[in-house]
């Protein structure tokens, strides 16, 4: 039953506790948003495999530049969980779990401090993470834990509808390749004023992954469909090909539905496209920060991911 208390040991998770944690995440989110009577039930992770497989490539980053902190019962199950994974200048905090019937024992305060113990024992100066607003529970303490809110985003998910956009001649879709990673961490650092080629790289490896662009040149790229994805552009016109172009892929090969955030004060129009293109708007997320923070520029378009 949620809120009834009992013991558990919060330490470092281990690759003994995959699968568990793993099914504790899916649980986790799927349990928010049925409680929120949501039109997409599954924005964060369509299946138990997906959130599995977030899990496991935390797990296989252990030893280079990831914390896991997991809450277990005296049997050893998962009940809750949080990462932290150095990206480039920043921390970015996520996914964090608890178990629905875990709920009201302190296990997300438990898991969260202690994570903050050991990025802030190695003197990072920002920390990042994606609060979804409908939880107030959380957001009262990410707060408590001195978080504050930088920006609001909208989460949508869904395929884009084939007419979506204006047929552009000049511009071409094609997955990502390993030669494309530093034109597509330039835009990036364009768009931030920060760095994450090697994320590119290892994302790219694990999910489809494309770029889209005029000529010879990259003018935008997206790191996986899922909520782990992001992108930049140089243009509207080169986002929307993009996410028309992975829709018809996904579709064809039964992948899962794209998860889109746009933050919402820098792209009004990119909200308008999204509205009228047949994603679904899940819900609004705030972007959380401890310590330092600059605005992302207007133009290149970023696209955030859930890992900030």
């Amino acid at each position: 039953m949620a809120g009834e208390k009992a013991a558990y040991e919060v330490r470092s998770i281990r690759e003994e506790d995959l699968e568990s944690a793993g099914a504790a995440c899916f649980e986790a989110f799927n349990h928010l948003a049925q409680q929120a009577r949501l039109l997409t039930p599954h924005a964060d992770f369509e299946n138990v495999n997906i959130a599995v497989g977030v899990i496991r490539s935390k797990l296989e980053k252990l030893s280079d530049g990831v914390d896991g902190i997991v809450a277990v019962d005296a049997d050893g199950k998962v009940l809750g969980g949080c990462f932290g994974e150095v990206m480039g200048e920043v921390v970015a905090v996520g996914p964090v779990f608890v178990r629905p019937e875990a709920g009201g024992q302190g296990i997300g305060k438990a898991v969260n401090a202690a994570l903050l113990n050991k990025i802030q024992e190695r003197q990072w100066s920002s920390v990042r993470l994606v609060q979804n607003t409908m939880n107030n529970v959380s957001f009262r303490l990410y707060h408590s834990l001195g978080y504050r809110v930088a920006d609001i985003w909208s989460f949508f998910t869904g395929f884009v509808k084939p007419k979506a956009t204006a047929a552009h001649a000049n511009l071409g879709v094609r997955r990502l390749e390993e030669k494309d990673v530093p034109a597509c961490a330039a835009l990036y650092t364009e768009a931030t004023g920060l760095h994450r080629e090697q994320n590119i790289r290892e994302a790219s490896a694990a999910w489809p992954s494309w770029v889209v662009t005029e000529g010879e040149r990259i003018v935008g790229y997206r790191t996986s469909p899922i909520v782990t994805g992001h992108g930049v552009f140089e243009t509207e016109a080169a986002f929307a090909a993009l996410h028309v172009a992975a829709s018809k892929e996904l579709r064809e090969k039964g992948g899962p539905p794209l998860a889109i955030h746009i933050p919402c004060r820098l792209y009004p129009k990119l909200i308008d496209w999204a509205l009228r293109s047949g994603l679904k708007l899940a819900r609004q997320n705030a972007h959380m920060v401890i310590g330092e923070y600059k605005d992302p520029k207007s133009r290149p378009i970023y696209s955030p991911s859930i890992e900030c």
